[in-house]
């Protein structure tokens, strides 16, 4: 298990330094996950080991670029919460999806909110290719994180249709982006994208990016397409 002391000195690694009563929130959320986790399947098998850094550090590297970034956030395909459950505890007043299309998990992020008594953070269970068609979220979400969700080409179709113009995805990558990127061009032409800035950082010696894309322009009305043809035929 965690500690909030342990807490405190993996996020000072990087710089991050976080209100004790917030670190206090951020060992419970840990252990809420880790216990679990032992029931069904939130982070992937061997994926305990190292959780701090591995898991709640990279989901809290974001943290210095989103102070910028206006709301309301959201966070595609949350699982166990993460990015989504951290960002939101340390990003106060802004409202916050977490979108995700199984029920447990949904419910377990539900729990989750209600004991972490998160305001204005609310949880979705939904496909991302159908709450994308309604209107109450259709081009109006300033920013969309994901992490480990979906290759960039897939992801961009499935976040884009969220983001309002002048909106950013922000995507959690690995040491694959440069090729991700390159298949990602006429994707990002056809739904409104345009590449932003890159960060980059190493957690347990191993470099990772955050990857922003803009919204440039509306995305027609025909994205998202249903999983199969995204799956079959990726755009790109």
């Amino acid at each position: 298990m965690t500690s909030p002391e342990e807490i405190t000195a993996v996020l000072g690694k990087k710089g991050l330094e976080i209100p004790q009563e917030k670190i206090d929130k951020l060992d419970l959320f840990a252990r809420e996950l880790l216990s679990a986790n032992q029931v069904f399947n939130l982070l992937g098998r061997g994926e305990e080991k190292n959780f701090l850094e591995r898991h709640l550090l990279d989901s809290l590297v974001a943290l210095p670029l989103l102070s910028y970034l206006d709301g309301p956030w959201m966070d595609l395909g949350s699982g166990g919460g993460l990015p989504g459950i951290p960002l939101a505890i340390c990003s106060e007043k802004r409202a916050f999806y977490l979108v995700e299309s199984r029920e447990k998990k949904a419910e377990f992020l539900r729990n989750l909110v209600r004991s972490l008594e998160l305001k204005e953070v609310y949880v979705i269970n939904a496909r991302a290719e159908d709450l994308a068609k309604e209107d109450e979220f259709r081009e109006k979400i300033g920013l969309l994180t994901a992490r480990g969700l979906a290759s960039l080409p897939a992801l961009l179709e499935l976040a884009l249709p969220f983001i309002r113009i002048g909106g950013f995805l922000l995507a959690w990558k690995g040491p694959a982006l440069d090729e991700e990127l390159e298949k990602s061009r006429e994707a990002l032409q056809m739904l409104g994208g345009g590449i932003d800035k890159r960060f980059s950082h190493s957690i347990s010696g191993k470099e990772h990016f955050l990857q922003l894309v803009k919204k440039i322009e509306k995305t027609p009305s025909r994205f998202p397409r249903r999983p199969a043809a995204i799956k079959k035929r990726p755009l790109g």
